[in-house]
């Protein structure tokens, strides 16, 4: 059986469509909720040739136009024309974002949120480690929310669920 674990060899694929939820978590001195919901992404390709799922994918979620979210090691490798070349198999115009350097700053946060505008992403790729998918998810959000990353802090405090990110997690 395949390793669950993606490497930038055999990157995993993971789509998911946004999703409004309520925890009943309300922050310090929190209480075990009433109930949850958990809602996981749709399908998760890991493995040899899962990246080859990237059209199927952008096809799948009706998307034009793609805002790769990226850091500078994986946006400077061989991968990301790659995937930029995946996307156009789809017939998605895609926008990189490949300035991640290490742990994310709101100030990076608002970047990836400029491109993703700039390109009027209506899908969002997470590509690399932690903190580009961390970038790409809240960027995501943010592009159908007002505001900046500080207001959403805590729970329940999202009002529109954001674009669909595909995130390809390399570590």
């Amino acid at each position: 059986m395949p390793s669950p674990i993606a490497t930038a060899k055999s990157p995993a694929l993971a789509t998911a469509r946004p999703v409004a939820s309520s925890s009943g978590l309300k922050g310090p001195g929190m209480t075990q909720p009433q109930g949850r919901d958990f809602r996981a992404p749709p399908v998760i390709h890991v493995g040899r040739g899962a990246l080859n799922q990237l059209p199927a994918a952008l096809r799948e979620l009706g998307a034009e136009r793609a805002a790769i979210i990226t850091d500078r090691v994986m946006g400077n490798s061989e991968w990301a024309p790659r995937l930029e070349a995946l996307a156009a198999d789809a017939d998605v115009a895609t926008t990189v974002l490949a300035e991640l350097t290490g742990e994310p700053t709101t100030r990076d946060v608002d970047a990836a949120l400029a491109a993703i505008r700039a390109a009027d992403a209506d899908v969002v790729i997470g590509f690399g480690g932690g903190s580009a998918l961390d970038t790409a998810k809240l960027a995501a959000v943010l592009h159908t929310n007002p505001g900046s990353g500080p207001d959403y802090e805590g729970y329940d405090r999202i009002p529109d669920p954001g674009v669909p990110v595909i995130a390809i997690p390399t570590t």
